[in-house]
């Protein structure tokens, strides 16, 4: 009685035959099988297919490499079982801990020269916008250590060696972690963390978790490290530069074949008699096919092209090894040239005929049903899904230009500053919208606000300089001006923060964007202090400490961090340097004249109101507000200062990011991401005496020198 080699379909309908022959000839697919099991079964029969039925398949091969190249099938076995009952994505800590314990149980009894191919990967939620993958890992049992090893073809492969081809790109399938310590692979709790991921998706599951801190904890090596790969006696490496799948290997057959090519290289073989184990699993499929075609009545053009594809597969790869490998013998080739030819044969036999001509009308069965006909053809047909495609066309996209050189070189006076300021506002905002049509829109928008304020607008001098009458921010200065300039520097605020933080950071970066945001923070300091030509803030005027009466100013100190953190800064400019000096040189002439009781905005130290009562309280009694509830004027609650005074606001604001910058821990920080700027707006709440202010941006409670907290 006929039957399929492989279960229930023949076996050209797998998705991993597919996989493996027509990958060049498919459309590239993203959607992964749920399991590798799968995919794991699959390989297994072909390896069984090779010592059931290809007896002479390894006659070259020595007794010893010939019993290694059979354990596969057993290797292949025992992946299966542990990928199927493994409870992927089902959150379920019962099933997990029953798959969990004969795991690693398993892993503890493995002896010197066991090798283990493993399911792996990571699982996202399915709202998520990054991908789930599944890999292969390779476990391999030395005298004093473990070997352990990602193959991978889907997403993640990043992380892997690549380099052009004249083709496509090649890259490294596989990277190898060598000379792990036994207590490290025989602890529990590193393969609870290393498959924690596949069984609860979350966002965090990323490649980055598994490829930079899960595996390379294994032997303490970052993993540049061990990409770098040993060599065997034979000085020939392990790993090979493979082509990338182009339709995806939703299978992860390839990743498994993979796997595979590393299990022969481990146990000893060459790298030719490893290839060869490859053509005997290829060689194995074909013959497998031979016999299903035995037990089908027919067959669509699809599936007699794909025969075709694999045979001829088979055939470039035996010729490419057989003037390369002496294990490939004459009568090897002679077996593998009648085999082809039987399929072939065989396959167009099968071949469901077609009429070659289109019905006119419709056919008429009896009862009045109409009887249906395929077209010629049709069934080579790509199988799309066009629902998403219903509907009106989308309309095209409009480019707006950015004109960077809208932002002048230098600016004298106050309208050429507002006018740059206005300018660079409006370039961030187009680059922000338009991150899909113009390429690096972050790090433009970044080196557009640093070149601004280090370059464009001057810093002021120090109170106490002897040229002070000359500086330009000693110009009369009307009040529209005054709030329109501090609008601006605050929302280019918003910009440069969420410029900088969709940023990969260095040391360099790193100083650049806190000197960035103190320069803004003291143009901004500089202007609050500019007394309006016609009529004054009132704001400014009790900041500046120029009011009748027994007043003193108030200001911030930059003493405790930016004075400090900048000592080791690394600048690459000079010009950065003298900036740098010039904010001190200002902020020091500054807080000489400021008491310690009219410092504000002490946010580094603690979030409580502190001096700002005072100046809150002159305010209201200037204006005969209630001096009751004064931290609500500061966060808006009670909106009558910042309505007649949003200045205030503005300065709080830019003063506050700034001392948010200087923070010394990355993990006080926002993820990086591409944030928008509208998402660096801050919001305030006071939360009472106790647990003082409270300021939300990028998704979270921000804080400013978390590290000193």
């Amino acid at each position: 009685m006929p039957y399929f080699v492989f279960g229930d379909a023949p076996v050209w309908r797998y998705g991993a035959f597919i996989d493996l022959f027509a990958d060049g000839h498919i459309t590239p697919r993203d959607k992964q099988q749920v399991t590798m099991a799968p995919s794991f079964d699959f390989l297994r029969k072909a390896v069984a297919g090779i010592t059931g039925e290809l007896n002479d398949a390894f006659s070259s091969f020595s007794p010893q490499e010939a019993a290694n190249a059979k354990k596969l099938e057993q290797i292949l076995d025992e992946g299966n079982n542990f990928a199927r009952s493994f409870p992927l994505n089902e959150a379920n800590e019962t099933k997990f801990e029953i798959w969990l314990g004969p795991f690693v149980r398993r892993v503890r009894s493995m002896s010197t020269g066991d090798f283990m191919i493993l399911p792996g990967g990571w699982s996202q939620p399915e709202e998520s916008k990054e991908p789930s993958n599944q890999c292969v890992y390779v476990l391999e049992k030395q005298e004093d250590t473990f070997s352990f090893a990602i193959c991978n073809t889907g997403p993640g492969s990043e992380y892997h060696f690549s380099a052009p081809s004249p083709t496509r790109i090649q890259k490294k399938l596989g990277v190898i972690f060598d000379d792990i310590p036994a207590a490290k692979v025989t602890d529990s709790s590193f393969w609870f963390l290393l498959y924690r991921v596949m069984c609860w998706p979350h966002e965090t599951n990323t490649a980055q978790l598994v490829y930079e801190r899960l595996v390379p904890y294994l032997n303490t090596k970052p993993l540049a490290a061990n990409m770098i790969e040993k060599k065997r006696d034979s000085g020939e490496e392990i790993l090979e530069w493979r082509q990338v799948p182009m339709a995806g290997d939703t299978s992860r057959v390839r990743c498994l074949m993979e796997a595979v090519h590393i299990v022969c290289r481990r146990m000893g073989l060459t790298r030719s008699k490893a290839h060869h184990v490859t053509l005997l699993l290829r060689w194995s499929l074909i013959k497998a096919v031979l016999n299903d075609l035995s037990a089908v009545s027919a067959i669509n053009g699809s599936e007699l092209q794909l025969i075709r594809i694999a045979a001829q597969s088979v055939c470039a790869m035996a010729g490419k090894l057989a003037t390369m490998s002496p294990c490939l013998t004459a009568n090897h080739l002679q077996s593998m040239k009648k085999l082809v030819e039987e399929v072939q044969q065989k396959s167009v036999t099968l071949k469901q005929p077609q009429s070659r001509i289109f019905h006119s009308d419709f056919q008429l069965e009896q009862g009045g049903k109409v009887k249906f006909s395929g077209f010629p053809l049709f069934d080579r047909f790509a199988f799309l899904d066009v629902e998403s495609l219903a509907g009106g066309a989308k309309k095209p996209p409009i480019f707006r230009p950015i004109e960077l050189s809208l932002v002048p070189d230098t600016v004298r006076t106050y309208n050429e500053v507002a006018n740059a300021l206005r300018h660079a506002e409006h370039l961030c905002v187009l680059m922000s919208y338009q991150t899909e049509h113009i390429r690096n829109t972050y790090a433009i928008r970044v080196a557009l606000v640093q070149h601004l304020f280090t370059r464009v607008i001057p810093l002021p001098l120090p109170l106490d300089h002897p040229l002070k009458e000359q500086d330009m921010w000693m110009q009369p200065m009307r009040y529209e001006t005054q709030v329109d300039i501090l609008r601006s520097i605050c929302r280019l605020t918003q910009h440069f923060a969420a410029s900088a933080l969709s940023v990969r950071v260095t040391r360099l970066f790193d100083a650049t964007r806190c000197l960035t945001m103190a320069c803004m923070a003291t143009v901004a300091d500089a202007v609050m202090r500019v007394k309006a030509s016609d009529i004054p803030s009132l704001f400014s005027l009790h900041l500046n400490g120029t009011l009748d009466g027994p007043v003193n100013p108030f200001g911030f100190d930059i003493n405790f961090d930016f004075a400090m953190q900048s000592e080791v800064m690394r600048f690459v400019n000079p010009e950065f340097v003298t900036c740098r000096t010039q904010i001190l040189d200002y902020f020091s002439s500054l807080r000489r004249l400021i008491r310690d009781d009219h410092v504000i905005f002490s946010w580094e130290k603690s979030m409580d109101m502190g001096n700002l009562n005072l100046l809150f309280e002159n305010m209201c009694w200037e204006l005969g507000f209630p001096i009751e509830n004064l931290p609500l004027y500061v966060t808006g609650d009670q909106p009558e200062i910042l309505d007649l005074y949003p200045e205030f606001s503005y300065y709080r604001d830019i003063v506050f990011m700034f001392k948010f910058f200087l923070t010394p821990s990355a993990d006080a920080l926002p993820d990086l991401k591409a944030w928008m700027p509208v998402e660096a707006r801050l919001r305030w709440e006071y939360k009472g005496p106790e647990k003082g202010f409270s300021a939300y941006a990028f998704s979270r409670k921000m804080k400013c020198g978390a590290a000193y907290n």
